[in-house]
């Protein structure tokens, strides 16, 4: 009796060593995001970018989250299929962004800069907005993007 107890014990570790850390790890299913290329048309000049692009209600609700870096001229377009006042927050997003919010022809109306990682806190439109571009860190100042800037990509109308 003892030595089939010890086996079930034994038994019982060696499934948790095999299969305990994955599951445990919580590591969030794979999603597929199309990409691309958007513009963004500053007073000093066009900044190309390029974009993976949320559009369903699973890749939104995941956007950027467990990733721990995001490089220079990269970003994530969220495109909404109908202009609405957006709420975003950084829960699990280990990386610091700007978010950009951008109308239904392509202009930023509002930029949040620098939005800590891992924040729950809402970040809101304020207006209703066709998408928000998420980009790293600092990124909106190093290329010297600002509201009133356009976005060109034909999920917005000229």
């Amino acid at each position: 009796m003892i030595e089939l107890v010890c086996r079930r014990i034994l038994l019982g570790f060696l499934l948790f060593m095999l299969l305990g850390p994955a599951a445990s790890a919580g590591n969030p299913p794979v999603i597929d995001f199309h990409k691309g290329q958007l513009i963004i048309r500053t007073l000093r000049g066009d900044a190309l970018i390029d974009i993976e692009i949320a559009e369903t209600p699973e890749q939104q609700e995941r956007g950027l989250m467990y990733r721990s870096e995001l490089d220079g001229d990269k970003g994530m377009l969220f495109v909404f299929k109908e202009d609405k006042n957006v709420h975003m927050w950084m829960k699990n997003t280990e990386i610091n962004l700007d978010m950009l919010f951008i109308d239904a022809h392509g202009k930023i109306v509002y930029i949040a800069h620098s939005v800590p990682a891992f924040s729950e806190k809402l970040v809101s439109s304020g207006y209703p907005v066709h998408a928000v571009l998420e980009l790293p860190d600092s990124m909106a100042a190093i290329r010297h993007i600002h509201v009133g800037d356009y976005v060109i990509h034909s999920y917005f109308a000229p």
